[in-house]
C-alpha cells in the first residue's frame, strides 16, 4: 500500500471527471452492457471515496469528510440511476421505479 498523500483538488477533479463519464451512459438509448460496466465501477469508486472519507474523518478534517460522503452519495445516486435504465430495458419495471426512487 502507498502512503504518498493525495490532494482533496486532485480527488475532487478525478470524481468529477469519473461522473462525467457516467453521464455519457445514463441514456435509455446507450448500451446496456456498457452501463452494466458503468455500474460496476461505481461500486468500485464508492469504496475508494468511502477510504478517504474514512482517512479524512480519522484526521478530524470534518470538512473534507462531509464532501467526500456528499461525493459518495452522488455516485451511488448515478448508480441507481444507471441501473433504472438496465431494469427498464429488460421490463423489470418494479425494479427499474426502485431504482428512480433511490437515485
Amino acid at each position: 500500500m502507498s502512503s504518498k498523500k493525495v490532494s482533496f483538488e486532485q480527488i475532487h477533479k478525478d470524481y468529477c471527471e469519473f461522473i462525467d463519464s457516467c453521464g455519457k451512459f445514463n441514456f435509455y438509448t446507450r448500451s446496456k452492457k456498457i452501463q452494466h460496466e458503468k455500474v460496476v465501477e461505481c461500486e468500485r469508486y464508492i469504496q475508494v471515496i468511502k477510504s478517504y472519507k474514512q482517512q479524512a474523518a480519522a484526521d478530524g478534517a470534518e470538512e473534507s469528510a462531509n464532501q467526500l460522503f456528499h461525493m459518495q452519495c452522488m455516485i451511488n445516486a448515478t448508480r441507481s440511476s444507471l441501473l433504472m435504465w438496465i431494469e427498464l430495458k429488460e421490463n423489470n419495471f418494479n425494479k427499474s421505479w426502485s431504482h428512480l426512487v433511490d437515485a
